[in-house]
């Protein structure tokens, strides 16, 4: 049953009452808001709850009015909505109790199973009408408490939609601000068009004065969840956020939500970022500067870069906050594709990318942040302390604020080789090397960053190609998280001479690189005549590192790296022989002047023992020698010296690998030498072996 009478002014709503023989029903109202139902019949008696209708009260479209409601009642509105309405914007708060919600009907009272439009129920609802929803003619609106008791306001306005003017960026806070003075809260609606920034980035931003309130753009399309929005913001307090140029189309239409707290109090603006000038780098703080982050969460600074700079120097004075660099434009902190350089707290910029005479001659700096947060930027022209090119003379490399400390030094002609070493006392510094510009972590022509307390060391030989030291200058730079203090020494490296058969015990196991030997002038080269071979083995050192043997140069290797071309790490350097198994063979050894190197590009070289020995053949019996060998490391030589006898009556030579339970191993036999590789010189055997031909069986 769903009969509305009328004449009495309420509703009957599905009552039920089954089958019922000669019922009898009545209607008493007992005072405003109450309705008795009286039923009659033979044994039975049926009551349910009913909805009040009483007459909806008569309101222009813009108004506002409060009331109070007990669990299950209604306070009803009638709207009359004219022709070419440019929309409807309704917010119920509550103001105490429990949450009522809001129903909206065209035609006829709503009911809590009949309307066009109903709020959730939370407490501060907005519903909003388009101006092709508006539909004119007559609107009811019911305002109806679920459970409890409450008050509520509601707010009706005329339209739904306003629009924001661009603005220029020219000042912090902007120029052309929207300031709200709607009390009522819940969602306001604006739409923009974008427009083309100067510097590559929109901003919005929402000022929050009093209250709370977030912000959210959408392009193409009114939406009026936050959910249909693809950018938001919801910090607490104020907020906004920054948009480049690969996010939205100029001439695009976009629409902006304010979602608000009644009686909040806030501005909003959109338009071009706001960029602070700090004018041309200079050798001091001055082209520094201290700002307050805005409600966009990002600060922009812009610069240029004289072309007498050898590099350029960002630090935030101790803040953590990430720094973005890119030329021509501004930054974008979420987009990979939107800036060059980043890093947190510190950055020391160099060339190439440091080139003022490119682009525009503009850099950008951007450092997000909360609103609210200091920025304390200190930019300027990085500084070099010029050092003389000298072993025995040390530099204290110490820093304690900006993480980067750079030495310009002349290195000489003909120079066996350039050490650079670090010796830490705190901290954790790293080393970088280049030549004839400053390098950085990311750019260098050689790098050593061991971590804890290891020391640095980079060594560069002398040029073979492209690669390796030649005369001229060059720049070190020691950074690492601060604050840190170093020794640092530089010049040629320690080489010490070794006779041919030789132990040493190394006296740099605190440090990473390299330690050099050398042979061939303690005990002249004649001791390494008549040797059949030379033997290098190392223990004590960590796995992984090289013996290097290189004739009549120090042999040497270093890492590099490129991020301008995209290169994590590279390797260079010179070596004649190597080994990275502990122990380097070298049958048919050449008597010279040799150069003996052990490296470790990324741990200490540790207390290790390196000691220099003939290499020679095990006696074996001609008839009946038998050798048992297990656990041979893979590359390793074990050799065997076999005397065949001048005797007519040997018809032939049987040699055997048998019972072979692991690997690969191969044999080879060379006449008067030790053999050297795996390959056969000598084939189909005749009547002769010459002497130092080999065959592998």
């Amino acid at each position: 049953m769903n009969t509305i009478r009328k004449d009495l002014g309420f509703r009957i709503s599905d009552l039920g009452f089954g089958r019922v023989r000669n019922p009898l029903f009545g209607f008493r109202r007992a005072g405003a808001g109450a309705v008795f139902l009286i039923l009659g019949a033979a044994g039975l008696l049926v009551s349910a709850p009913l909805e009040a209708a009483a007459s909806p009260e008569a309101k222009p479209q813009a108004f506002s009015t409060t009331g109070s409601l007990s669990a299950g009642e209604w306070h009803y509105f009638q709207v009359d909505i004219p022709a070419g309405s440019p929309g409807w914007r309704l917010v119920l708060n509550v103001t105490s109790g429990s949450a009522a919600r809001l129903y909206l009907r065209q035609g006829d009272l709503p009911t809590t199973s009949a309307y066009a439009r109903a709020t959730p129920g939370s407490g501060n609802d907005t519903l909003v009408l388009t101006e092709t929803e508006a539909l004119p003619g007559t609107w009811y609106l019911g305002v109806q408490q679920p459970a409890g008791s409450g008050s509520y306001a509601l707010y009706s306005e005329v339209g739904y939609l306003t629009a924001l003017a661009w603005d220029p960026g020219l000042a912090a806070d902007g120029t052309a601000v929207f300031t709200s003075t709607s009390p009522t809260g819940g969602d306001y609606f604006f739409t923009i068009t974008a427009q083309n920034p100067n510097v590559g980035i929109w901003r919005t931003a929402l000022h929050v004065l009093t209250g709370e309130a977030h912000v959210y753009l959408r392009p193409d399309g009114f939406a009026s969840s936050p959910a249909a929005y693809p950018y938001g913001s919801a910090r607490s307090g104020s907020d906004g956020l920054v948009l480049n140029t690969s996010q939205f189309t100029p001439g695009q239409v976009w629409y902006v939500l304010v979602r608000a707290t009644p009686g909040a109090q806030w501005k909003l603006l959109s338009g071009d970022a706001f960029v602070h000038d700090l004018g041309p780098l200079a050798a001091d703080g001055s082209s520094g500067a201290s700002v307050t982050i805005r409600p966009d969460g990002i600060a922009y600074f812009r610069t240029t870069v004289p072309a007498s700079t050898l590099a350029w120097r960002l630090w935030l004075q101790g803040g953590s906050s990430p720094i973005y660099v890119r030329r021509s434009a501004a930054p974008h902190p979420a987009s990979q594709g939107s800036w060059d350089l980043r890093q947190n707290g510190a950055m020391l910029v160099v060339p190439p990318y440091l080139n003022a005479g490119t682009f525009n001659g503009s850099y950008f700096v951007g450092v997000p942040g909360d609103p609210g947060t200091r920025v304390d930027l200190d930019s300027r022209q990085h500084s070099v302390v010029d050092i003389p090119f000298d072993a025995l003379h040390q530099v204290s490399a110490t820093a304690a604020d900006f993480p980067y400390v750079t030495y310009r030094t002349q290195v000489p002609v003909q120079q066996i080789a350039w050490q650079v070493s670090l010796t830490p006392s705190s901290g954790n510094p790293n080393l970088a090397i280049r030549r004839d510009l400053v390098p950085n972590e990311f750019r260098n022509d050689a790098f050593s960053d061991v971590p804890g307390t290891v020391g640095d060391s980079v060594t560069l030989v002398p040029a073979t190609g492209t690669a390796g030291i030649t005369d001229g200058t060059y720049y070190v730079t020691v950074y690492g998280a601060t604050p840190f203090a170093a020794s640092l020494t530089q010049g040629q490296p320690v080489v010490t001479d070794e006779p041919f058969r030789f132990t040493a015990l190394n006296d740099a196991s605190q440090r990473a690189g390299w330690r050099y030997y050398r042979v061939g002038i303690t005990g002249g080269i004649q001791d390494q005549l008549g040797s059949l071979g030379w033997q290098l083995l190392l223990t004590g050192a960590p796995p992984g590192t090289e013996i290097a043997l290189r004739r009549n140069a120090l042999p040497g290797r270093w890492r590099f790296r490129d991020s301008d071309a995209g290169l994590a790490w590279g390797e260079a350097g010179h070596v004649d022989h190597s080994s990275t198994s502990g122990l380097l063979q070298r049958p048919g050894h050449q008597a010279d002047i040799w150069y003996i190197g052990v490296y470790q590009p990324v741990a200490a070289l540790g207390e290790f023992t390196l000691s220099g020995a003939d290499l020679q053949g095990e006696p074996a019996a001609f008839d009946g020698a038998s050798f048992t060998v297990a656990s041979q490391p893979p590359g390793q030589w074990r050799y065997y010296r076999v005397d065949v006898p001048a005797d007519s009556q040997v018809l032939g030579w049987d040699l055997r690998l048998s019972g072979v339970t692991a690997g690969y191993p191969q044999m080879v036999v060379r006449r008067d030498a030790l053999p050297g590789s795996v390959y056969s010189t000598i084939y189909g055997f005749g009547t002769t072996w010459p002497s130092g031909s080999q065959w592998a069986g």
